[in-house]
């Protein structure tokens, strides 16, 4: 069997949907000098020369509750989204392990790095299950990480 495709990406977080799943900018290392800003479809696009892609990331390794459990709010869904929201905002700048192809819900299984306050790069992945907001999971094949 053929071992998967890693991929590491420089990205940006855009959005936190909920304690395991996030919208990232990913800029790839396709340059596009004297080309205008636009819009290719399929979530890229070209900005100031640069190619971009917004994607779906599933934190690879761990699932957080849900922020809904028959139509109520579930408090522990809550607390897991703020929690990551606290430590990767908005317009964090990251570092992302991927596999070159998405899971089955379109979303690719990821293991997120950042700058902490500190200034030393962690584990998002790490920290969320160290401190109690999600449980171990491993998605089918996934056991050569």
């Amino acid at each position: 069997m053929k071992e998967p495709t890693i991929i590491e990406h420089e990205a940006v977080i855009l959005d936190w949907h909920d304690g395991d799943t996030c919208k990232v900018r990913i800029k790839r290392n396709l340059p596009f000098l004297n080309v205008p800003n636009t819009d290719l479809g399929f979530r890229d696009y070209i900005e100031n020369g640069q190619m971009y892609s917004n994607m779906h990331i599933r934190l690879w390794g761990l699932n957080t509750p849900e922020l809904r459990v028959e139509k109520s709010v579930n408090e522990k869904g809550i607390d897991s989204k703020e929690y990551v929201s606290s430590l990767c905002p908005v317009g964090t700048k990251i570092r992302i392990i991927t596999l070159k192809n998405p899971e089955k819900f379109g979303r690719w299984l990821g293991i997120i790095f950042f700058v902490n306050s500190g200034g030393l790069e962690v584990c998002l992945n790490e920290l969320i299950l160290k401190n109690g907001y999600a449980i171990p999971y491993l998605q089918g094949n996934l056991k050569f990480w």
